[in-house]
């Protein structure tokens, strides 16, 4: 009996050879890899690499989740800031009407100004209303990007 034995960086080569001298005798073919972690010593430099590209992919995904992050929350803030001012300006729209209702009571004001007045004072009232579940919906988008929303 004859025993082909090679080395080789190729971890099929000896099965390659007998195959081509078409041998029948049983063959043995050893791959042992350098690290306990199953890296091939020819596969480290590409290891590296890809653990350098998946360390940026990571970062570049951290700060994209930080961003949008802090969007959401400048949103927020915005939208709660102008509630406020529209509760504000609501406030001081229903005292506008209110006044040009007693005017036109007493026939100082027409009935066109008075109109003018409530449509103003129900328009501040639908904005605050759309900045008030502007501002919740923005919630919702923060809890989604930090992934506390379940889908």
């Amino acid at each position: 009996m004859k025993l082909n034995f090679d080395s080789s960086d190729d971890k099929h080569s000896i099965y390659l050879n007998n195959r081509r001298q078409r041998n029948s005798a049983v063959y043995l073919n050893f791959h042992i890899p350098i690290f306990n972690s199953g890296i091939e010593y020819s596969d480290i430099s590409i290891a590296k690499s890809l653990q350098q590209q998946e360390k940026y992919n990571f970062e570049a995904e951290k700060n994209n989740t930080y961003n949008s992050i802090f969007k959401c929350v400048s949103k927020i803030k915005n939208f709660h800031t102008m509630y406020k001012s529209s509760k504000m300006l609501e406030e001081a729209n229903k005292t506008y009407f209110e006044s040009i209702e007693r005017e036109e009571k007493l026939g100082t004001k027409s009935l066109i100004d008075l109109l003018i007045a409530k449509k103003e004072f129900y328009s501040t009232k639908v904005n605050k209303i759309n900045y008030y579940y502007e501002k919740i919906y923005s919630g919702f988008e923060l809890k989604a990007e930090i992934g506390e929303l379940i889908q």
